[in-house]
């Protein structure tokens, strides 16, 4: 495979496959009509790490997917992500087909990805499209719940969720672009993707696991419900994002977007934009799924609980956190305590969702900080020692008194013995 630096750009594949029947190997492909514009220019699509090219092969339209950057180990991934999900595609996947050393660009030769032509346009597009109609954007988070669960079930993550790489047409919602998926059998095999800034978690760089999905997800179906009731918030729409860009994850409550989603009427934008701050600060590996947002978010406000008191932290957290009804998320507690300060970190407490309303509307507390045990662990006397001589002296003093009241009672049944015979 072609180093990094030899990859073929735009200009070099555009130019190459205007002549299919030489630079394709497969008799299908070398027959294939290139879609072209008006100037006999090839139609094609340009992204981060590939570009695509519309041909008419065998009949039906194909995307013929062409590399600007190679992934290591690109043609098993290819194979493992296909052999995971026969034999029953996700009906919002297209057919693909990795062609190893397919296409000759320059003299050498590169791979291609077949995928069947998914009509509809970009997400944002559909959306603009779509802003006066709230029941079709109400509609579209629907589906998008479905979509994002059913990866869940599958045991399997997009890895890049964004505009680009989910195309709706009608009500049909279809993901493309599967370089960066997740699947059990490519755990160790990180691709190298990183996704859209303005749909990723701050730490998404180097991160790769089976909850990559949990942030974007949930990015996306919130713009969707928020938009549903509130069609002005497409004011912060930047032709990259849906409502939220990435500076609004790395400062959560503060932006101006966080404060126009706490006016939203509907109580589920309001529990899921808590939600999300609440994510952007947290590691990566701990965030939920969005179905159980959801469902946390679908229950009456006085009964909610923030997402990181329902949802388990990660294992290395577990040992940090004692008390599941602390006041502060574990991972700010944990942080705390790796920072060398001697307290001992108070797991999650219940805060009610009015309290939570008005943080978002105000941004964080001035001057608020976790409270430290004043008592150095290793004078601290252990928790149950004090409770064990309560109970020993509480045993002790009920033995004493009744040996004392039997004592009494003895010498009352003599005394009366001895006043009867005297009578007598």
């Amino acid at each position: 495979m072609p180093t990094s630096r030899s990859w073929p750009d735009y200009v070099t594949y555009r130019d190459a496959i205007q002549a299919p029947k030489v630079c394709f190997t497969d008799p299908r492909l070398r027959a294939a009509d290139i879609r072209k514009d008006d100037n006999g220019i090839p139609l094609a699509a340009t992204g981060k790490s590939a570009i695509v090219f519309r041909a008419n092969a065998g009949s039906k339209d194909v995307a013929l997917r062409c590399f600007t950057r190679g992934t290591p180990a690109q043609r098993s991934r290819y194979q493992a992500l296909h052999a995971h999900i026969v034999p029953s595609s996700p009906p919002y996947f297209v057919d693909f087909t990795y062609r190893d050393r397919e296409i000759l660009v320059s003299g050498d030769r590169y791979p291609v990805v077949e995928m069947g032509w998914a009509d509809g346009a970009p997400l944002n597009i559909w959306v603009k499209d779509h802003l006066q109609r709230s029941g079709d954007l109400a509609g579209m988070a629907v589906t998008w719940l479905y979509v994002v669960n059913d990866l869940r079930r599958r045991n399997m993550a997009h890895g890049d969720l964004a505009n680009d790489n989910c195309l709706v047409s009608g009500s049909h919602l279809t993901l493309i672009d599967y370089d960066g998926c997740f699947i059990p059998a490519l755990a160790a095999a990180d691709p190298g993707e990183a996704g859209n800034q303005h749909f990723q978690h701050p730490q998404r760089m180097g991160y790769y696991a089976f909850n990559v999905d949990a942030f974007p997800s949930l990015v996306i179906y919130l713009s969707l419900r928020a938009l549903s009731k509130d069609k002005t918030l497409w004011q912060f729409h930047n032709r990259e994002n849906l409502i939220f860009a990435a500076a609004d994850y790395r400062s959560p409550r503060t932006t101006p977007i966080w404060k126009a989603l706490a006016k939203n009427r509907d109580p589920l934008v309001i529990s899921l934009t808590t939600a999300l701050a609440d994510m952007c600060d947290a590691p990566i590996n701990a965030l939920p799924p969005l179905s159980h947002l959801v469902t946390q978010a679908s229950i009456p406000a006085q009964q909610q609980r923030p997402w990181w008191q329902t949802w388990p932290p990660p294992t290395y957290a577990q040992k940090a956190v004692r008390d599941t009804q602390g006041q502060e998320p574990w991972w700010r507690s944990a942080t705390l305590l790796s920072q060398g300060t001697g307290s001992t970190p108070a797991g999650p407490k219940a805060v009610s969702t009015s309290r939570l309303k008005d943080q978002l509307r105000s941004g964080p507390q001035q001057g608020s900080h976790h409270r430290s045990q004043s008592r150095s662990p290793s004078l601290a006397q252990p928790p149950g020692r004090p409770r064990r001589k309560r109970r020993a002296a509480a045993v002790g003093l009920t033995v004493t008194v009744t040996i004392v009241a039997f004592l009494l009672l003895a010498i009352f049944i003599f005394f009366v013995a001895f006043i009867a015979a005297l009578s007598s």
